[in-house]
C-alpha cells in the first residue's frame, strides 16, 4: 500500500521530465527552424526542391560546360600544352624558327616547341607546366561559357553573374568545378544556382606524363641528333669525313646535298617508333627508340616534313663540295699505278624540327622539338628542365602568411583608381598558386589573403585592359602591397616607307613585320602589316624592329653561274712517273634559284611611348626605310646591315 506522500512525488517526477521534453523540443523546433533558415540562405534548400524547369536550366549549363571544356582540351592537344600561343619570335631567312612551327605553312595551324634555340643561341623551353594548362582552360572556360549558354528561349527571366572555374587535370580525367551565379524568377519564386561540377574522360594528364618522359630523354641522350648524324655518315648522298679509293674526287653540288638531306630525314624521322608502345613492332630494330618505361595503349609518332624549315651550314662554304686527292707530288704520282685515295672533310651544323604525336582513346596529344647538330656533334646539353611545379603542390595547399594586396590601375593623368575582380597569383620558384580576386569592401577595394610562405617569389597581378604585373615578394612575414598597372591602349596606325628621301605607302606586295619590345614591362607586340593595323601599347620605352618582306608573283630569278673547278692531274707517260703534272678543268653548271620573298627594307630603333599621347583618339604613324630589291645574296645581305645601321624618322601621332 502506497502513502500519500509517495504519491507526491511521483507526481513530481512527471513533473520535471514533462517539462524537460517541453524544453527539448523547443530546442529542437528553434534549431531545426534556424538550420533550414542557413540552408536557404547557402542555396541549399533550394536546390534540393528545384522545380522540372529549373533543372532543366541546371542541365543546360552543365551540357556547355563538356562541351566548352572538350574543345579547350583539344585545342591543349593540337598545341603542345596551350590554347593562347606564346608571343611569335620574328622569323627571317637568317633565323627561320619561331617558337611555334607551322605544320601547314601559312594555315596559322600551330604546334609550340618544348625546346628550341633562340637567336642569340640559347637554348629555350617553352614545355608548359600542368598548372598552366589548368589556367589555359579555365580562361577558355571562363570566356566561352556565356557565349554557348542561350536563356533566350526560356519564358521566364534569369540573371547570370561572372563565370570562375577551377580545373584539375588528371591522368585519366579532367574535373571543373565552376562557379555561375545563376538568379531564376519562376512562378514568382527566385531560385538560386551557383555551383556546377563536370568531368571530362581523358588521358591527356597521361599523355602529358609521357611527352615529358620523351623530352627529358631526348634532353639527356639526344637520340634525334645522333640518328640524325648517322644519316648524313651513311647516306652516299651526302658527303662526310672519311677516304674512298676512287681515282676521281667525288663531287656533290651543295643544293643536292641540301634537298637529298631533306629527303632522308622525311623518310628516315617517320618511320621511328617507341618500344613499348601500341604499333611499335618493326622488323629494323635501328627504327626502335627506348624512351620510356611502358605506354602500351599509346601511340606515339615522329615526323618531318620537307616543307618545314631546316638551317643548315656546310664547311667547306662552296657551291661544289669535293674530296682531296692523296695521288699528288712525286711518290703520290707512282702510287697512282697501284691505287687511288681521297679524303673528305664535311663539316654540318644544322638545325630542323621534329613532331612528336601521342595518341590514346581517339585523344591526340603533340609538341615540336628541334634537332640540334652542331660541328658535326649532337648539341651540348646546357638546358635543364626543371619539373618541380609538378612534384611539390603542397607548396599552394598550405598558405600561411596573410597578404593584402591593392591593385591601382595608372590614369593618363597619373591618379590612381582601385581595380576590381583583378587576379593575383603568386608565384614560388616554379609553382603558380592562385590566391583569387580584388574584392570591394565598403570604400576599398583589395585582396586579404593566405600566401604560401617563400623567399623572392613573384606578385603576378592580371586584370583585362591592363599590362601583367609582376613584383617580387617575400611572403615570410605578414605586409601590405599596392601593385601599379599601365593600361593597354589600342592604337590604329599607318606604316610609311622612307624610300630615296620620300615616304610612300608599303606596295600591295609588302609584307612588314613590327616587333614592339618593352623589356622593363614584359610587353611584347609582333604585328603583320597591312593586315593588322591595331598594336596594343603600354607606355615605356621600346625597342622596334621592323623587316619589308618583298614578295612577286613569279619570284624574284637569281642568275646561275658556270663554275670552272681545276685540279692538278699527273700528266700522261713516263712524265707522270717522275711528278708532272697538267692543270684540268671541269666546268659545272649552276642551276638559276627562284626566291619568292626576300627583305627591301626596314629599321631598327627605340621609342618611348608615353600615356598622354597613347590616351588620345589619334593614329600612329610609324617610318621605315626602304632599299629597294636585292638581286643576289650580296646585296641581301647589305640590306640586312642596312637596317641595323641607317636611321630613321621618329614615329608620331596625328589627330
Amino acid at each position: 500500500m502506497y502513502k500519500r506522500g509517495d504519491k507526491k512525488a511521483q507526481v513530481t517526477v512527471f513533473v520535471v521530465v514533462g517539462l524537460i521534453i517541453i524544453v527539448l523540443a523547443g530546442i529542437s523546433y528553434y534549431y531545426s527552424e534556424n538550420l533550414i533558415e542557413k540552408l536557404r540562405e547557402s542555396e541549399i534548400f533550394e536546390t534540393t526542391t528545384l522545380p522540372l524547369e529549373v533543372k532543366g536550366v541546371e542541365g543546360l549549363v552543365n551540357i556547355c560546360i563538356d562541351k566548352i571544356s572538350r574543345f579547350g582540351l583539344e585545342i591543349i592537344g593540337q598545341q603542345g600544352g596551350y590554347i593562347a600561343l606564346p608571343e611569335p619570335k620574328l622569323v627571317t631567312p637568317i633565323n627561320p624558327f619561331s617558337n611555334v612551327l607551322d605544320i601547314f605553312p601559312g594555315s596559322n595551324i600551330g604546334v609550340v616547341y618544348w625546346i628550341v634555340q633562340g637567336a642569340n643561341g640559347l637554348m629555350e623551353t617553352l614545355m608548359p607546366p600542368r598548372q598552366l594548362m589548368e589556367l589555359e582552360l579555365e580562361k577558355y572556360i571562363d570566356a566561352n561559357l556565356d557565349n554557348c549558354v542561350d536563356f533566350s528561349n526560356l519564358d521566364f527571366n534569369i540573371l547570370s553573374g561572372d563565370v570562375r572555374s577551377d580545373v584539375k587535370i588528371l591522368n585519366k580525367e579532367v574535373r571543373i568545378n565552376l562557379e555561375y551565379p545563376l538568379e531564376i524568377d519562376f512562378e514568382d519564386k527566385i531560385f538560386r544556382l551557383r555551383d556546377f561540377n563536370g568531368a571530362v574522360k581523358t588521358p591527356l594528364g597521361e599523355l602529358y606524363e609521357t611527352a615529358i618522359e620523351i623530352t627529358n630523354k631526348e634532353n639527356e641522350n639526344f637520340f634525334l641528333e645522333e640518328r640524325t648524324i648517322d644519316f648524313i655518315n651513311v647516306y652516299d648522298e651526302i658527303p662526310y669525313s672519311g677516304v674512298d679509293f676512287e681515282c676521281s674526287p667525288r663531287r656533290w653540288k651543295r643544293e643536292d646535298i641540301i634537298n637529298d638531306l631533306k629527303g632522308i630525314l622525311d623518310v628516315n624521322i617517320n618511320s621511328f617508333r617507341v618500344k613499348d608502345t601500341k604499333d611499335s613492332e618493326v622488323e629494323d630494330k635501328y627504327r626502335l627508340l627506348e624512351l620510356i618505361d611502358q605506354a602500351d595503349d599509346v601511340n606515339v609518332n615522329f615526323e618531318y616534313s620537307q616543307n618545314w624549315p631546316l638551317l643548315i651550314d656546310i664547311t667547306p662554304d662552296d657551291n661544289i663540295v669535293q674530296g682531296d686527292s692523296f695521288n699528288r707530288g712525286v711518290f703520290g704520282k707512282f702510287l697512282t699505278q697501284f691505287f687511288c685515295l681521297n679524303s673528305y672533310n664535311v663539316i654540318y651544323d644544322l638545325k630542323y624540327p621534329v613532331l612528336v604525336t601521342l595518341e590514346k582513346d581517339d585523344y591526340t596529344f603533340q609538341f615540336a622539338t628541334q634537332v640540334i647538330v652542331d660541328n658535326n656533334q649532337a648539341r651540348e646539353n646546357k638546358l635543364e628542365i626543371d619539373q618541380s611545379y609538378d612534384t611539390n603542390p603542397i607548396i599552394c595547399q598550405n598558405p600561411l602568411t596573410n597578404i593584402k594586396v591593392f591593385a591601382l590601375g595608372i590614369n593618363p593623368d597619373n591618379s590612381l583608381i582601385d581595380l576590381k575582380d583583378a587576379k593575383v597569383s603568386y608565384k614560388c620558384s616554379t609553382t603558380i598558386c592562385k590566391i583569387g580576386e580584388t574584392r570591394q569592401f565598403n570604400d576599398a577595394t583589395f585582396l586579404e589573403s593566405k600566401f604560401p610562405q617563400c623567399i623572392n617569389g613573384q606578385l603576378i597581378v592580371e586584370k583585362e585592359g591592363y599590362a601583367i604585373s609582376q613584383t617580387e615578394l617575400s611572403t615570410n612575414q605578414e605586409s601590405t602591397i599596392s601593385v601599379l598597372m599601365k593600361p593597354i591602349y589600342e592604337k590604329t596606325f599607318e606604316v610609311r616607307v622612307i624610300e630615296n628621301n620620300v615616304p610612300r605607302k608599303p606596295f600591295k606586295d609588302e609584307q612588314i613585320i613590327i616587333n614592339f619590345r618593352n623589356q622593363e614591362d614584359n610587353h611584347y607586340e609582333t604585328i603583320s602589316y597591312p593586315e593588322d593595323n591595331i598594336v596594343k601599347l603600354i607606355d615605356g620605352n621600346y625597342e622596334i624592329e621592323a623587316h619589308t618582306i618583298f614578295e612577286t608573283e613569279n619570284g624574284i630569278f637569281i642568275q646561275g653561274k658556270e663554275l670552272e673547278t681545276c685540279v692538278d692531274s699527273p700528266r700522261d707517260g713516263v712524265l707522270g712517273l717522275i711528278g708532272l703534272t697538267e692543270k684540268k678543268c671541269d666546268k659545272v653548271s649552276i642551276e638559276g634559284l627562284e626566291i619568292n620573298q626576300v627583305f627591301t627594307g626596314g629599321a631598327k630603333f627605340s621609342w618611348n611611348a608615353y600615356k598622354e599621347d597613347l590616351s588620345e583618339d589619334n593614329e600612329l604613324i610609324l617610318y621605315i626605310n626602304g632599299f629597294g630589291i636585292p638581286s643576289n645574296v650580296d646585296e641581301l645581305n647589305n640590306v640586312l646591315k642596312k637596317i641595323e645601321t641607317i636611321n630613321v624618322l621618329e614615329p608620331e601621332f596625328r589627330k
